[in-house]
């Protein structure tokens, strides 16, 4: 049986996504079928910037928000709403401005973390 990778599997399907919305309220991901799925931006637990090698022929920085369940996003102006995330990101207190530098200027495989609810 052959094993499967998560994280390939996640960004496979976010590749898809059609359209993004971000507010102070809440997180909408638009598919192509025009289904929506919102995911309520208190329920946010934490944030991470995942590059990749993929670049720049493919999409190479993802936003990782972990709600009760992970959701990968990709960062691609290509995708209409997905350049607002980088704006509401930079206004949550405490978040890591130097790792965020650190992550867009990364080429490789890596994964960065930026925020996380304070508990």
């Amino acid at each position: 049986m052959e094993e499967k990778n998560i994280f390939e599997e996640y960004k496979t399907a976010s590749k898809g996504i059609k359209r993004i919305k971000i507010d102070e309220e809440k997180l909408t991901i638009i598919w192509p079928n025009n289904q929506k799925e919102v995911f309520l931006l208190k329920d946010l637990n934490k944030v991470a910037l995942i590059t990749t090698a993929e670049g720049p022929l493919e999409p190479d920085i993802f936003w990782l928000f972990m709600f009760k369940i992970p959701i990968m996003v990709p960062s691609d102006e290509l995708i209409p709403g997905s350049l607002a995330i980088i704006e509401f990101m930079l206004n949550l207190p405490n978040f890591n401005y130097e790792k965020f530098i650190e992550a867009m200027s990364s080429t490789s495989n890596n994964a960065f973390e930026l925020w996380q609810r304070d508990t």
